[in-house]
């Protein structure tokens, strides 16, 4: 758990926030910031809260990209991970129905592309070579290369991902060892470049990143824990 801190403009203190209302409305205002200073002609919607946040908050700013686009394996949904087991608190491949509702909701132009397991491996030995990297972490970043290479198929230069809101929020459960939230993040923030970054570059495409714009980025250096 995390409390919020900021600076008095009248002595340039940090002061604890002092109302539950006051980190979700800076928040708030924050992203919407990133969101209209970066726009971008498509999103990767994953149907989780990065992106789909990205994508309601967009809508309430009527600064909607023209296209959200998902991928997901053409295979049903399970409740217990190949990979994680039960240590998940949704069901295993569920990005497709929630994207969907996420999409339905906001009235996007949704395109969404299921691939099979031979497509997914596929890709996965393209990333690896044009990349140059065998890390087992490009088995995550199937999804952003099938999705951008579709964005750019249609036009798309600019292309927005929820990237980093969990490193910048403590999404991740291996984060909660980081006692010191602020000496974690003044380390992290500097090295931040988001996988993203070099799949866009071989696609032609631009990776933009609102979760990291600078008052975001303020924002989650205000926080400590409990």
């Amino acid at each position: 758990m995390f409390r919020a801190w900021h600076t008095d403009p009248r002595t340039g203190r940090l002061n604890t926030m002092t109302t539950s209302i006051d980190l979700p409305t800076r928040l708030h205002g924050a992203l919407a910031a990133g969101i209209a200073a970066r726009p971008a002609d498509a999103l990767l919607l994953s149907g989780g809260v990065d992106s789909s946040l990205l994508a309601a908050l967009a809508a309430e700013g009527a600064g909607t990209p023209p296209v959200a686009i998902t991928v997901s394996l053409d295979t049903a949904p399970v409740d217990t991970c190949p990979l994680h087991g039960r240590d998940l608190a949704v069901r295993c491949n569920s990005d497709h129905d929630a994207a969907s509702d996420v999409a339905s909701w906001l009235a996007l132009r949704w395109q969404p592309i299921r691939i099979t397991v031979e497509v997914a491996l596929e890709a996965l030995l393209e990333l690896c070579l044009a990349l140059r990297s065998f890390d087992l972490g490009n088995l995550n970043n199937i999804a952003l290369y099938i999705g951008t290479l579709r964005a750019t198929r249609i036009g798309a230069k600019r292309i927005w991902t929820g990237d980093d809101a969990d490193s910048l929020f403590g999404g991740y459960r291996f984060l909660a060892r980081h006692d010191d939230w602020q000496d974690y993040l003044a380390e992290r923030i500097p090295t931040i470049r988001p996988p993203f970054t070099d799949i866009a570059a071989i696609t032609g495409a631009t990776p933009i990143f609102p979760w990291l714009h600078p008052r975001v980025l303020e924002i989650a250096q205000s926080l400590e824990r409990k």
